[in-house]
Order: C-alpha cells, then sequence, then structure tokens
C-alpha cells in the first residue's frame, strides 16, 4: 500500500469540514496552520499570555484608554482574535478548576483564557494550537489577577458558589473589602443567608463569612445571628467546628452588648456551655463571651461554669476557660467560682490540668482568697510535694504568700517524719530549693540542718545535688 492511501482526506479541500493529512505534513506546514505569521505578530503580556502588538501601549493612559475600548475598536476576528464576556468564562465553576495551577490542563486548545480586561473582557484566540495539539501554554492564575476594579455587582449570581472555591474565595473576599455601600452587602446576604451555616464550617466559605461580618450594620449583623440560631443546635454545632468555631469567633466581636444578637447568641449556647467548655474548638466561643460580654449577659453561662467547676478544671480546654472566667468575672459571680474552686483545691491540685486553675488563684494575689486557699491545703503540703502536679501548687504558694504564711507552710514540711525524703525526690527537691529562697531566720536555719543531716544521702543521689548546688549558687551571690 503506498503512503498516500493513509491519507485522512475523504472531504475535499474546499469543505468547510476538510482536515489536512498530519501524515504528509512537513514542520513549516504544520507551523503555518497555526495562524502565527508576521501580519499577526502577538506580545506576551504580564500573565503570560498572547495580546494584540500595540506601537504606543508604553503609554499609561494610551494602554488604559484602548482596552477601555477595546469592544469598539478591535473587530469581533481582529487580530485572530475573539471578544467574549471574560467574568463569564472566568467565574464560572470550570474556569476557576482550570486556572487552579496557573494552566489550561486540556488538550486540543480553544477556550482558554489568554487575557483579561479592565472592563471584564477576554481576549481568546480559538485556533490557537488546535487539532490535537496540546496546549501547554500558561493562563493567567486567578490570583495573580488585578481584582482591585472588581465589586460585589460583578460577582452577583455567582457568590455562593465563589464562597466555596479557593480562588473564588479570594475574588469575593477582594470584593467585599472594598465595600462602601450597605445595598452591596445585602445583595451578597440575599444569595448566602439561607446557606449560612454551611458556609461558616466550610473551608473557605467561613472566610467570606468573616470577612461579611467585618462591613454588616446592626441590622445585618441581626439577619445572620437570627439565622443561624434559628434551630436549637445550629450554632453549637458550628461552634464545634474547626472552621464554624473562627467564623463566630469573629462574629461575637462586632456584636454591640447589651443587644438583643447577644441575647440570641447566649441563648442558644447557654444550655450546652460544658460541652463547649470541654471541646478544643467550642471553648474559644466561650472565652470570646467572656471576653467581650459583660456579667449580665454571661450570668447563665457563669452560673453553668461555677455548677461543673470540677470538672471544667480537670479538662484540659475547661481549666483555660475558667482562668478566663476568674479574670474577666467580678462581684458575686466570681466570688461564687472562686468559692467553688477553693473548696476543690486539694483534689484539684493533685490534677494535671487542676493544678493550673488552683495556682491562678494564688497569682491573683488577692489576701482573702490567698489565705482562704493555704487553709484548704494546710495538713496536705507534704503529699503534695511529692506530687508531680502538687509541688508545682506548693511551690507557688512560697513567692505569691506573705513571710508568715511561707513560715508556716515549711514548719508543716520539717514536722513530717518523712521530710528528708524530699531532698531526694525527683519533685520535692523543687520544693525544698523554693523554700530556701524564701525562708529566714530560725526557719532557714532548721533548712540547712536538714542538708547538713542528709548530705551524705544528697551527694550520690541525683536530686539531692540539685539542692546542694542551689545552695552552692546561693552562697557564691552572697
Amino acid at each position: 500500500m503506498e503512503r498516500r492511501d493513509c491519507d485522512r482526506s475523504t472531504p475535499t479541500a474546499n469543505s468547510p469540514s476538510y482536515t489536512y493529512p498530519f501524515f504528509d505534513e512537513t514542520l513549516a506546514s504544520s507551523m503555518a496552520r497555526l495562524n502565527l505569521n508576521p501580519q499577526s505578530d502577538y506580545l506576551f503580556n504580564d500573565l503570560g499570555t498572547r495580546a494584540p502588538s500595540i506601537p504606543s501601549l508604553d503609554d499609561t493612559n494610551l494602554r488604559d484608554n484602548y482596552y477601555n475600548n477595546i469592544a469598539a475598536t478591535v473587530p469581533a476576528t481582529g487580530f485572530g482574535y475573539d471578544v467574549v464576556n471574560g467574568w463569564d468564562n472566568l467565574l464560572n465553576e470550570q474556569g476557576l478548576n482550570r486556572n487552579r495551577n496557573g494552566f489550561d490542563i486540556r488538550g486540543g486548545g480553544g477556550g482558554s483564557i489568554p487575557y483579561l480586561g479592565p472592563d471584564g473582557l477576554v481576549l481568546s484566540n480559538p485556533n490557537s494550537l488546535n487539532g490535537g495539539f496540546y496546549n501547554r501554554r500558561p493562563q493567567p492564575r486567578l490570583e495573580n489577577v488585578d481584582l482591585d476594579f472588581l465589586s460585589v455587582k460583578n460577582l452577583r449570581g455567582k457568590i455562593l458558589s465563589l464562597s466555596k472555591d479557593q480562588n473564588g474565595c479570594k475574588i469575593l473576599r477582594k470584593a467585599i473589602e472594598g465595600v462602601k455601600d450597605e445595598n452591596e452587602i445585602d445583595m451578597v446576604l440575599v444569595e448566602i443567608i439561607e446557606h449560612l451555616g454551611e458556609l461558616m464550617v466550610h473551608q473557605f466559605g467561613n472566610y467570606i463569612v468573616q470577612n461579611l461580618v467585618e462591613v454588616c450594620s446592626k441590622a445585618q449583623l441581626n439577619r445572620i445571628v437570627s439565622k443561624i440560631t434559628e434551630t436549637e443546635y445550629q450554632l453549637v454545632s458550628i461552634c464545634l467546628d474547626n472552621h464554624g468555631t473562627r467564623a463566630v469567633q469573629r462574629l461575637l466581636r462586632h456584636l454591640e452588648t447589651p443587644g438583643q444578637e447577644v441575647t440570641m447568641v447566649m441563648a442558644a449556647i447557654s444550655r450546652h456551655t460544658v460541652a463547649l467548655t470541654k471541646d478544643v474548638n467550642g471553648h474559644r466561643v466561650i472565652q470570646d463571651c467572656l471576653r467581650y460580654f459583660t456579667d449580665e449577659d454571661n450570668r447563665y453561662l457563669l452560673r453553668e461554669l461555677a455548677r461543673n467547676c470540677f470538672g471544667l478544671a480537670t479538662d484540659k480546654s475547661g481549666c483555660c476557660v475558667l482562668q478566663q472566667c476568674v479574670n474577666s468575672s467580678s462581684g458575686e459571680t466570681r466570688d461564687c467560682l472562686v468559692a467553688e474552686i477553693i473548696s476543690n483545691a486539694l483534689p484539684l491540685a493533685e490534677d494535671r490540668y487542676g493544678n493550673y486553675v488552683v495556682q491562678h488563684l494564688l497569682g491573683l494575689r488577692i489576701p482573702q482568697i490567698t489565705a482562704n486557699l493555704l487553709r484548704q491545703l494546710e495538713g496536705s503540703y507534704a503529699t503534695l510535694s511529692f506530687n508531680k502536679y502538687g509541688s508545682n501548687v506548693v511551690e507557688k504558694c512560697f513567692p505569691e504568700s506573705r513571710e508568715e504564711q511561707c513560715t508556716m507552710i515549711i514548719l508543716e514540711l520539717l514536722s513530717n517524719p518523712n521530710v528528708s525524703m524530699l531532698l531526694i525526690d525527683p519533685y520535692g527537691n523543687y520544693v525544698i530549693q523554693s523554700a530556701l529562697r524564701v525562708a529566714k531566720g530560725l526557719v532557714r536555719s532548721a533548712l540547712l540542718n536538714l542538708v547538713r543531716i542528709n548530705f551524705p544521702m544528697m551527694r550520690s543521689n541525683i536530686y539531692g545535688k540539685k539542692v546542694l548546688e542551689f545552695l552552692d549558687k546561693q552562697r557564691s551571690h552572697v
């Protein structure tokens, strides 16, 4: 069989559907079909795509004027390009996905987005690299396109889909940041209000909600809060989500107190205070309520925290919330919470998380609170000193208490029959060092005598050596 018999040339050369026989084609003829001739000279613009060569485009004003009027000055088939609606191509789902990595990955050419003009016009060359060639020409990345001229009005009808797309989210956030008119915010709300709960827990959508509440009016914030508190558990489930908690936190910062919006939020979450406080995401929302709202706003929340004090104090997230609660509350509410913590001081001091709550109360340096706390721990200082977590509490007592209170604690330790074991204990040795730091007079002499008696034992023990090294440093600084 002769080679010409393999040509795919059934249609005549004059037929519109005529296809060139690729097998006999030379490189020169292939390049000629690409429409790359001197009469159609194209330049690469800053987006890595071709634009018509205009001699005077170095002039900024002339260039802007040229593109602003491109629909009128460039024929539909001029320079081998078609003028199409840029935003329809750029903002649809296929366009967003196609440009995700900066390249049009479709073979066969055609339908690419070579240039995005200021008026939303795109110059595209449907004939470029067609006929089965793989199109590897870089396409403009959405994140690199100058979007300063975009407004919410340009995005109407596409706001929900843009909110859920990585690149679309960036476009929409930029538009929202530049909003000056309350009516434009209403345009956004109209399209997403029924999907707020979904967007707040979405990996991209939550950023749209965060940006939106920054520019909303009080009435618009009321609409948002009303929507997410419609059902009993909707707001709670959002708070428990990794993305949702961020969106709720941003919302809380922009609510005025006192106000109807705050009341709606507190009504929705107060019954679930314990679950939220113990959650790795939800506890952030509770802390923001304590930070931004008044005691009157938080009265039900504070009541639940006090009622479940021990369970929360021994929780990783809950202990942080309780400390924030002590700092933020005042008056009778705070007194009630502090009283609950003090009544559970001993078991809390021995807990891996609860000990931080007890230390926090000592750190307040409020004489009455300190006195009540020390009284609650009285008789247990030696036991606590041998405990990994309790020893931290005993150490904290020394710098935060008055001299006579410190003396009382040291005397209790010295009267314990196992006091010599504290000198070589992994945790007790730190308690002895802290006691030596604050001890004065006869009490200090008693501690030094204890060390002298047990010196041989301490010298051969890793923890005993720590106490001896501490004393050497103290002597060198005298």
